[in-house]
This record gives C-alpha cells, sequence and structure tokens, in this order.
C-alpha cells in the first residue's frame, strides 16, 4: 500500500532528513504525508552506542526524543537483547516498556 516507513532506529539527525525527503516524494505524488513507525532493537548496556541502547532512562529519553520530532510510533524490540533473560524477566520489560 506504500503508506507507511518503517526504518530501523537510526540516529534523528539521519532519520529526519530522510523523513523529509519521503514526505516531499509523497506530496508530489498527490499522496498523503505516510505514516512513520521507528523499530527500535534495544539492547541495554554500560555505554550508548546507537539510539534504543543503553540504560532505561537513555532509552526513555530516546523515545521522548523521537514522540518530540513528530515519529508516529516507536516499536520497541527486546528480543536480541538478552538470550538468558527468563519469561518474567521479559515480561517486566514488557510492562516497564509499555509505561513509556
Amino acid at each position: 500500500m506504500a503508506d507507511g516507513w518503517l526504518p530501523g532506529g537510526l540516529p534523528l539527525e539521519m532519520l529526519l532528513p530522510l523523513r523529509e525527503t519521503l514526505f516531499e516524494s509523497a506530496r508530489k505524488a498527490g499522496r498523503p504525508e505516510p505514516e512513520v513507525v521507528v523499530r527500535a532493537n534495544v539492547r541495554f548496556t554500560g555505554t550508548r552506542r546507537r539510539p534504543f541502547q543503553g540504560t532505561w532512562a537513555q532509552i526513555e529519553a530516546d523515545v521522548a526524543a523521537f514522540r518530540d520530532a513528530g515519529i508516529d510510533e516507536v516499536f520497541l524490540d527486546f528480543v536480541l537483547d538478552d538470550a538468558t533473560l527468563t519469561e518474567e524477566g521479559f515480561v517486566e520489560r514488557m510492562e516497564r516498556a509499555a509505561r513509556l
């Protein structure tokens, strides 16, 4: 249907110009601006390397920054973070993420 864009967790400084190019192309084609849903591969690390990696506070700040930049939705994906995580631990992360 080509009515949305699902980029990976690019830094906002890279994502926003790409989004504007996408929106401009949609306008030229007479189409509405597509919805932008960022897939965020969450990883808890001691040092922050990419968006949605680091501590809970850093991840929460990333979600807020993407929201404030006009991103329609952020899909937090915890699957690749910790293969040793128990079901209970995974549920705890999902519950905390839901409060963001």
